[in-house]
């Protein structure tokens, strides 16, 4: 899973596929180079470069997905 992903609506639905089926947090992260990767918390901890993490989907997570920690886009 810690292969670069161009499209961010795949990335979206293989967080939201890791976190509701198999139970683990997930990272939606980035490197400096503005990749864009999806990792679980073992290869978040594993992987050696600098990352942003731009969203966390926790297993069990909001039941309204449309209703995220920021409400609006800033």
């Amino acid at each position: 899973m810690s292969e670069i992903w161009t499209d961010i609506v795949g990335a979206v639905e293989e967080g939201h596929f890791i976190q509701n089926t198999l139970g683990k947090t997930v990272y939606l992260a980035c490197d400096m180079k503005q990749n864009l990767y999806v990792f679980t918390y073992e290869e978040f901890k594993a992987f050696k470069k600098k990352l942003k993490v731009i969203e966390i989907f926790h297993p069990g997570g909001r039941l309204n997905e449309h209703e995220r920690l920021l409400s609006k886009h800033t």
